[in-house]
């Protein structure tokens, strides 16, 4: 017992010690500032939290989705990023081709890009698995 009080507090003063605190930040900001990959051909749809706020903010956190008069969509909740070059197609996280739309507007962008019968195959196919699972 008294070995894994030891241990735990070792872990404890290590992560409060001020040279490992700043070691940890300076890896993150290499990470950070390293070359981005994003011309690369991505595996997964996640996009990076940084990323995602950069282009809530570029939208200003609104709907970017204009009409065919001109007028911009004023929803503001349950954003979503959509990319304008379909990743389904593509394959690509570029922060350039991702913006914000409402659920509305993004199923009405994906419905002109894949049809409307393919995603609601995709819908139902989803609410499926959804339904076994507990």
């Amino acid at each position: 017992m008294a070995e894994i009080m030891e241990k735990a507090l070792d872990i404890a003063l290590e992560k409060k010690d001020p040279q490992k605190k700043l070691e940890r930040r300076r890896k993150r900001q290499r990470v950070a500032a390293a070359p981005s990959r994003s011309n690369e051909m991505a595996t997964s749809r996640y996009v990076a939290s940084e990323v995602s706020e950069r282009v809530h903010e570029r939208g200003s956190y609104q709907c970017v989705f204009r009409g065919p008069d001109g007028t911009r969509c004023t929803a503001r909740a349950a954003l979503q990023i959509d990319h304008t070059d379909p990743f389904g197609i593509f394959h690509s996280n570029n922060e350039s081709i991702l913006r914000i739309l409402c659920p509305a507007h993004n199923r009405l962008e994906a419905e002109r890009v894949y049809g409307p019968a393919f995603i609601q195959r995709k819908i139902d196919e989803r609410r499926k698995c959804k339904a076994r699972s507990p």
